[in-house]
């Protein structure tokens, strides 16, 4: 008999500790947000900070398309039931460019190299451009998902043949970074005609060419993204370097033009105009220490920037997140062309 008493206490035991947990389960669902993602077949739970009534599942499909259900956990009349609500939707990555084809000038290294860098680890196939095909060569070594093509901006008649040469390979080009360009620093009474238009050449016309000659392949198909590269210079201007301050100007505006033409046609054009960046090119100016200093203390952020911190710029104008942004100059200049 004290046998069966004790199994009695037992079970109630038990049965108690099960309600308690139970009513602990249902108060963590209430005031818990859990997520279950499912990560390179790994699944992990993860605690969200923000309190919801429900839990979310998530399950990622090849880095683009994501389920989602939900589950809430609600009090029914006549006793603590579990309800669970399930919805299924596709959710799109859309900074992904994955299966997207990409050409980026002047891109065996700075800003160039860092774009590239960036839209490879998003998933497209970069096409290096720059005019040493050993330079770019081992840049792209160092790029998952990239390859090459030597040639001068500047020739009216390499561009064009190169992105006829990409279309031919790939079936398309769907980004276009128009980012070659070269700079010439003499005091005005010192410039010549052909220092003028050698610079306005490089980083102006050039861009005009290339663009023109992807809009050619974007636009047909109904979908493109043009993004060139422009500078605060031709936000701000600085002394010596007029006809570049004259160029990225231009370019500017040409980005404006070209956008309002054939934004329509589900091609969308814009630019970014970095600041000053801690690149090989501007090694002189960063071994100066007194531009150096009036560099920090010009610029809210404080500092020169890093080639990658041009990348998420270069992401979002390029990917779908930025559908609906067309013909806007984006400053990457830690709050330069906005202070005084």
């Amino acid at each position: 008999m004290p046998e069966i008493v004790e199994h009695i206490s037992l079970v109630i035991g038990v049965l108690g500790v099960t309600v308690i947990l139970w009513s602990v389960l249902l108060g963590v669902l209430r005031l818990v947000r859990l997520e279950w993602v499912s990560l390179g077949g790994r699944d992990t739970l993860v605690e969200n900070e923000d309190l919801r009534h429900h839990l979310r599942l998530h399950a990622r499909d090849g880095g683009h398309l994501h389920r989602q259900v939900s589950l809430d956990a609600t009090t029914m009349r006549g006793g603590r039931k579990l309800r669970l609500f399930c919805r299924e939707e596709q959710m799109t990555d859309r900074f992904s460019l994955k299966g997207r084809i990409a050409l980026v000038t002047g891109a065996s290294r700075g800003l160039g190299l860092a774009m590239a860098e960036a839209l490879a680890d998003h998933g497209a196939r970069v096409v290096l451009n720059g005019r040493d095909p050993e330079t770019l060569r081992s840049a792209a070594a160092k790029i998952t998902n990239a390859e090459f093509a030597a040639f001068d901006v500047g020739d009216a008649k390499a561009g064009p043949a190169a992105i006829a040469d990409i279309v031919n390979r790939h079936g398309k080009l769907d980004i276009l970074i128009n980012n070659a360009g070269i700079q010439h620093r003499r005091p005005l009474t010192e410039w010549e005609d052909g220092d003028f238009e050698r610079i306005l050449a490089a980083n102006l016309t050039s861009c005009f060419r290339l663009a023109r000659e992807a809009a050619r392949v974007m636009v047909p198909r109904g979908h493109g993204r043009i993004i060139n590269t422009g500078s605060i210079a031709g936000i701000l201007a600085r002394p010596t370097i007029h006809g570049y301050v004259a160029a990225k100007a231009g370019l500017h505006g040409l980005t404006r033009s070209m956008a309002a033409e054939i934004g329509r046609h589900g091609v969308t054009v814009n630019a970014v105009a970095p600041g000053f960046f801690a690149t090989e090119l501007n090694q002189a100016l960063l071994a100066d220490k007194e531009f150096t200093a009036w560099v920090e203390r010009r610029t809210p952020a404080g500092r020169w920037a890093k080639p990658e911190e041009i990348g998420g710029a270069v992401i979002f104008l390029a990917s779908d997140a930025a559908s609906y942004v067309n013909g806007h100059v984006l400053s990457v200049d830690g709050g330069l062309s906005v202070s005084l």
